[in-house]
């Protein structure tokens, strides 16, 4: 569903047959926003309080389930679901009993999803319960603490794998378990020989070969001295001398900070220094390029895009950021030019482009919308088909609102809207308008009509033929 697009019969009929759902699964369903589908069940008449059942407050009553899930279950919302309680004189207490407490200390390896179940608590409010009582989420069993000495090379993820805990939980529990010294003699002496033989190659390459991870390489090489970043180096004229000459041979900046043995950051902020950064909007343009949008500013952006190879965009924006004079030249339409516009308005707005590449967008759609095109929003509907109007400066101005006020003497505020009485946008007669106050009793003459379908097809006056799937006037009521 298209954000803005107008709601349809099936759409409504979703509403009316789902009136106790919560309006975040019916926007969920519909593709729209809650907003949306509470406005539209207000205009539906549907936003009526629906009243609390005695199934329903014993459910209440017998149930310790989050609120979450009780809302999901009932189909209410959970401010519904607190204020019944509140009412029914069951409300959740933030207080701990001593019960509750109890059930914590005797269900030490329970997780907090299931204790929140049992007892009718959050998840967050039971593990900060286990810290005031110092109560472990999970005490540590001998067995635990025999695998972890056993296996003291084994990856954190996996050991975190094996014993069903946390990574932090593992990572914490071996600073426990494994001595100091054999924390620091993880390291092989095959793993050391080959970070000493490889001071160059990148930590990432490294952690790869060896089985490390990329901080574990870097921590390790400051300690050996063997770190390859030059911190707070200054400049030389060797080094801006290299600069600038990998820099005029078309070297990329990241080559020219590896074999500097400098970061990017550093590269580019000594380019700037030294004035050798070409501008953003300059790195896909050549020289020819530049040149031949410098020596023809007369020139419309599109005509420069073909003679160029790029888009009409690129060259204005590539007109804009050089600071050259923006093309103002004004082109009249010849009579062919009309003819042909007049002829195809009804194309789409990308086709009628298509027709006339020597013109801007807003020069084609401007002209289009003085010779009788409808306007169309940015979003692509059409706000004025079916209107009949004219055009005054860049403002649509539809004929039956001039028609409603001659008819009451005065201008029309902005929230007033006319209405068609027969349905037809082109009827303007001044006995088939009718002007509303707002767009909302607008809306309730179109809802209107909608509620009068199905008496008709009642009555046999309005019939549905299946093969051209249309409805028709039948022969009865003609």
């Amino acid at each position: 569903m298209t954000s803005g697009s107008r709601w349809s019969l099936e759409d409504d009929a979703e509403l009316r047959n789902n009136p106790h759902l919560p309006a975040s699964v019916l926007a969920a369903k519909l593709g729209r926003s809650e907003s949306a589908v509470g406005g539209r069940r207000h205009n539906l008449g549907l936003s009526k309080r629906r009243d609390w059942t005695e199934r329903e407050d014993e459910y209440l009553r017998n149930t310790c389930a989050p609120i979450r899930e009780q809302s999901s279950k009932l189909g209410r919302t959970e401010a519904s679901i607190r204020h019944r309680r509140h009412e029914l004189g069951i409300s959740k207490s933030r207080r701990w009993t001593t019960d509750q407490e109890r059930f914590l200390a005797e269900n030490p390896r329970m997780t907090a999803d299931q204790i929140s179940t049992k007892i009718g608590k959050s998840a967050p409010a039971i593990h900060i319960k286990r810290r005031q009582l110092g109560i472990s989420g999970y005490i540590w069993t001998v067995e635990e603490d025999e695998f972890l000495r056993k296996n003291p090379d084994m990856p954190i993820a996996e050991a975190a794998v094996r014993l069903n805990r946390s990574h932090y939980a593992v990572m914490d529990r071996r600073r426990v378990v494994l001595p100091s010294h054999r924390r620091k003699d993880l390291w092989r002496p095959d793993q050391l020989a080959f970070l000493r033989k490889n001071p160059k190659m990148p930590s990432a390459e490294v952690a790869k070969k060896i089985g490390k991870t990329v901080h574990a390489v870097n921590h390790k090489r400051k300690d050996l001295g063997l770190s390859s970043r030059r911190r707070n180096i200054p400049w030389t004229k060797d080094d801006d001398a290299l600069l600038t000459k990998r820099r005029h041979e078309g070297v990329k900046a990241k080559s020219i900070a590896k074999e500097m043995q400098r970061t990017l950051a550093s590269i580019h902020v000594r380019m700037q220094i030294l004035e050798l950064s070409t501008p953003r909007y300059e790195l896909s343009w050549d020289k020819r390029q530049l040149n031949v949008i410098k020596k023809n500013v007369n020139t419309p952006a599109t005509e420069l895009a073909k003679m160029v190879g790029k888009s009409p965009g690129a060259v204005r924006t590539m007109r804009r950021k050089a600071n050259l004079p923006k093309y103002q030249e004004h082109r009249p339409w010849d009579d062919s030019e009309l003819d042909t516009l007049q002829a195809n308005l009804d194309l789409k707005l990308a086709e009628i482009y298509a027709l006339f590449p020597y013109r801007s967008k807003n020069s084609v759609s401007a002209m289009a919308m003085k010779l009788g095109r409808v306007r169309h929003n940015r979003k692509g509907y059409s706000y004025s088909s079916g209107y009949r109007g004219s055009v005054k400066g860049s403002k649509f101005v539809g004929d039956h609102r001039v028609i409603a006020e001659r008819m009451l003497g005065r201008k029309l505020n902005e929230s007033e809207k006319v209405h068609h009485i027969n349905g037809i946008k082109h009827d303007n007669r001044p006995e088939n308008l009718d002007v509303m106050p707002n767009q909302s009793v607008h809306m309730k003459a179109h809802k209107s009509i909608h509620e009068v379908v199905p008496k008709l097809i009642h009555s046999g006056a309005l019939a549905y033929d299946r093969k051209t799937n249309a409805y028709f006037v039948s022969k009865r009521s003609r």
